[in-house]
């Protein structure tokens, strides 16, 4: 009965934080609130949603294809460019069932992710304290932490929404030692592997150092225990290969996700009072509490008492966010991350190691209700209360009213709804695609706004689309890109089509004048003569079309010979972007082999006499599609290794350096000094 009630006041808050869009779930999203800043935010919320929405879908369509094609078509596994979102995708996936609406989905995911943890955390302090108003507390800190509340645009960031429930089975394997510990241990932990690599890292600090106690507590009887605890460690691992393989793949593949010259860690000064991550009076008075307690005398429940772990695991997240702080001016502290990112595999990747802090304040929460319990131990139950229902006050007058935010806990401001929804018409058109990939035009990859703007719309269509938003970048959307400039053509939609796009949306919004009005008489045109596009629909500013590919399609770098340039290209040392052309000598259309990632070439420059001069290697990835006896530009940044003069650059694979592929003549100039 108690937990039912706290269930239902967590819900009232959840609902009472997301007020501003509970009227119009299907219209309205959470944002901050309008700044410069915020539009950034928005931008990525719009990429979080198409994403999200995807997971969701594929859910409950098609588990099998969960890490294969979505954006940044037709690169695959494009989702270890940035977060992988798994458990959000699961979270929205049966409302996403329900109602067939994104918008709803997403609603329904941000509020899970508010009353998940809540209910997690009062699970986990009812069982160590045996007190409902105590593990009430420290589900409410839990519900309205600060970063929970005011970020609904990066919800996979609070991604420890299961992190109490595996510790609570963690310190059940050692108390009970049974296999029903040891699945719920297994279960809970990697479904926080489906969050994110920033969850993963805070609650592996976490769990760690309980585990670390608990191992030592228990030495002398583990034997029944360590079996249990390899099979709920085996199962996670597995879960973790199935989630982060690909990351490394795509690391060695495209040499990304590592490296990083700016890493972005959490001042010292973020902690204190009225900052961002300071977790409030209310809370930190009673972890003051439960560590005098704790000095006193330990109380295990659980087999142990878990409040030095606690303490031990708060400290540590801290450290391993910080920026590098000096111990009492003197010595300086650098993060445990990044002491240990260079060796551990994957781990450089990790562009915000300061965002590991979140499941600092699960720790604090779980202390909370031990030293709210220690003030209330012998008050009757109506004190028990009404000491609960103050501290709900302090906690939810933080965000409500400003002066009261350093006694509660987080922001003086909520969220505010944010209008997302595409027209009705559009939308319409957008569910009656179907078939395989779509591209949008006019192709801006340089231009973030509107690459989220166009994933967006696959929130609705649901297809693979070549925009790419992501953390990370390949150089396949610039390969895509290269394609679609020669649409409406024949040559370009049989390319396209050989690489799996079904369907072409045109945002007629997003042309200047001129090449509106450009690309509509050539369209026209198209649809007269050459019969490969047809009309789906059209709605204001937007039109879709198919596309009708023609003739067979081989996947053979055999395909491809030189086409000889009219004149010659400057190029700079000591690198430069040289543009080639290569043509396809086959009438059927080349397409790209599968996997589709970078080749090794052999660069050759000659001079004038045809002798050669020096050769290098590079790894690049070669033209896409091209249709049959066709011919396309295709633009490499090359290492020159030569004086200035004229050159043959030539191109081949390195595997078959014999057969060139591409050549061009090359005026190599000295780099013009810059003017002072």
């Amino acid at each position: 009965m108690q937990a039912a009630a706290a269930g239902a006041v967590y819900l009232a808050l959840v609902l009472w934080s997301m007020s501003a869009v509970l009227e119009e779930p299907d219209t309205y999203l959470l944002g901050p609130p309008l700044n410069v800043a915020s539009k950034i935010a928005r931008t990525d919320q719009q990429m979080v949603l198409a994403t999200v929405i995807r997971h969701a879908r594929i859910l409950v369509t098609d588990p099998r294809e969960l890490r294969g094609y979505g954006q940044c078509y037709p690169l695959d596994k494009s989702y270890t460019l940035g977060e992988h979102m798994f458990g959000n995708g699961l979270l929205a996936a049966i409302p996403f069932l329900v109602s067939g609406d994104p918008l709803i989905a997403y609603n329904f995911m941000l509020g899970a992710t508010l009353w998940i943890p809540a209910m997690a955390m009062y699970a986990l302090a009812w069982a160590f304290t045996r007190s409902s108003t105590a593990a009430f507390v420290a589900g409410l800190f839990v519900c309205l932490t600060h970063a929970r509340i005011v970020d609904p645009v990066h919800p996979y960031l609070q991604g420890d929404i299961w992190t109490p429930l595996a510790l609570l089975f963690l310190y059940r394997l050692f108390e009970r030692r049974d296999w029903w510990s040891a699945a719920g241990l297994g279960l809970f932990f990697s479904l926080g592997v489906l969050e994110s690599l920033y969850a993963l890292l805070s609650s592996t600090i976490l769990l760690g150092v309980c585990g670390l106690f608990l191992l030592v507590r228990h030495r002398n009887s583990l034997l029944p225990v360590l079996p249990k605890l390899a099979a709920a460690g085996a199962w996670v691992g597995l879960v973790s290969w199935f989630v982060l393989e690909p990351y490394l793949e795509t690391s060695a593949t495209w040499d990304v996700l590592k490296d990083q010259k700016i890493v972005i860690m959490t001042p010292p000064e973020a902690f204190l009072p009225g900052r961002a991550l300071f977790p409030g009076v209310a809370l930190l008075v009673l972890v003051v509490v439960a560590l005098a307690d704790r000095l006193r005398s330990a109380r295990s429940a659980l087999g142990a008492d878990p409040r030095l772990a606690l303490l031990t695991a708060a400290v540590l997240i801290v450290w391993s966010s910080l920026d590098s702080p000096k111990l009492m001016g003197v010595f300086q502290l650098e993060s445990p991350i990044l002491l240990i990112r260079s060796f551990v595999p994957g781990l450089d990747a990790v562009r915000v190691p300061g965002k590991v802090v979140l499941c600092l304040y699960l720790a604090l929460s779980l202390l909370a209700a031990y030293g709210f319990q220690v003030l209330v131990r012998r008050a009757g139950p109506a004190i028990s209360v009404g000491a609960a229902a103050v501290v709900m006050l302090l906690v939810v007058g933080g965000h409500w009213y400003p002066p009261s935010a350093a006694l509660g806990q987080g922001s003086s401001w909520l969220p505010e709804a944010v209008h997302f929804r595409l027209p009705e018409d559009r939308v319409e058109l957008l569910q009656r695609i179907e078939g395989g990939a779509v591209i949008d035009l006019p192709a801006e990859p340089e231009n973030l706004f509107v690459r989220a703007y166009y994933l967006m719309h696959s929130a609705y269509h649901g297809r693979p689309v070549a925009t790419c938003y992501n953390s990370f970048s390949s150089e396949v959307p610039r390969r895509v890109h290269e394609v679609s400039e020669a649409l409406p053509s024949a040559d370009a939609v049989n390319a396209l089509a050989a690489l799996g796009f079904d369907t072409v949306l045109v945002h007629w919004n997003r042309f200047t004048p001129e090449r509106r009005l450009a690309f509509r008489s050539k369209l026209r045109s198209a649809l007269r003569t050459n019969g490969q596009l047809e009309l789906i629909g059209r709605a204001k500013g937007l039109s879709a079309y198919r596309l009708d590919g023609r003739g067979p399609i081989e996947d053979s770098f055999d395909m491809l010979t030189p086409f000889a340039y009219p004149k010659a290209q400057n190029a700079e040392t000591p690198e430069s972007a040289i543009s080639f052309r290569v043509r396809n000598r086959s009438s059927a259309t080349y397409r790209h082999p599968d996997p589709i990632e970078p080749s090794d070439l052999l660069i050759r420059w000659d001079d004038p006499a045809g002798e050669e001069v020096a050769r290098a290697t590079l790894r690049s990835v070669l033209p896409l599609a091209i249709d049959g006896e066709a011919s396309q530009s295709w633009e490499v940044v090359l290492p020159v290794p030569v004086p200035p003069g004229r050159y043959r650059v030539s191109v081949a694979l390195a595997d078959d350096p014999e057969r060139w592929i591409a050549e061009r003549q090359v005026k190599v100039t000295a780099p013009r000094k810059a003017r002072r």
